[in-house]
């Protein structure tokens, strides 16, 4: 299978319009290695412009998608249920301000064709030489930073990630549940994702 087809990029976004057409440029950009890949719009009800500029990009491009809650379930549950609908191998919950660095983007594809559960795409507070798990949760604080294998986004980790909302960070429960089991995780050698 081609591997464009095995990952979901989801943009979980409220209401700041501005960022997120920003985000949608850069994914959906000439240049961008991503283009052609599935691109879903995870829209917590918000009331500013999200859906027309959602709209304009739908208009030029068939691989973007767009899914709007009908009330306002706040950020935590909507980043759950964003990983929650993946219908494909591969999910990158990304938030609507993310910055990229495409140059490394082949070695998301080689991990990606490798079947590799959790591909570590931000290392801003990795540094090299110290992939050590206290360093990877720090990471993982962050929402766009690991790209994760539905294998490893069973019932269970569902369940403990909205189980656990309370704790602010949703996205950490599968990297977590990764580490109580021994598994393994990817570090790209140099971050496609920018945090900042």
């Amino acid at each position: 299978m081609d591997i464009k087809n095995r990952l979901q990029m989801t943009i979980v976004t409220y209401n700041r319009d501005i960022y997120l057409e920003r985000t949608l440029n850069c994914l959906l950009d000439e240049k961008s290695p991503v283009k052609d890949y599935s691109i879903l719009v995870f829209d917590n009800n918000s009331t500013d412009n999200t859906h027309e500029v959602v709209k304009r990009f739908q208009e030029k491009f068939t691989n973007v998608d767009y899914y709007k809650n009908p009330y306002n379930v706040t950020s935590l549950p909507n980043i759950a249920k964003a990983f929650e609908q993946n219908t494909k191998d591969y999910i990158w919950v990304l938030s609507d301000t993310a910055h990229f660095d495409w140059d490394n983007w082949n070695e998301v594809e080689m991990a990606m064709s490798k079947n590799e559960d959790i591909i570590v795409a931000s290392r801003s507070l990795i540094p090299q030489g110290c992939e050590t798990i206290p360093y990877l949760l720090t990471q993982a604080c962050f929402l766009s930073t690991c790209i994760f294998s539905k294998n490893i986004l069973n019932s269970k980790v569902m369940k403990n990630m909205y189980d656990n909302l309370y704790t602010m960070f949703p996205q950490l429960i599968p990297v977590v549940e990764h580490v109580n089991n021994n598994g393994k995780f990817y570090y790209l050698k140099k971050e496609v994702i920018c945090h900042g």
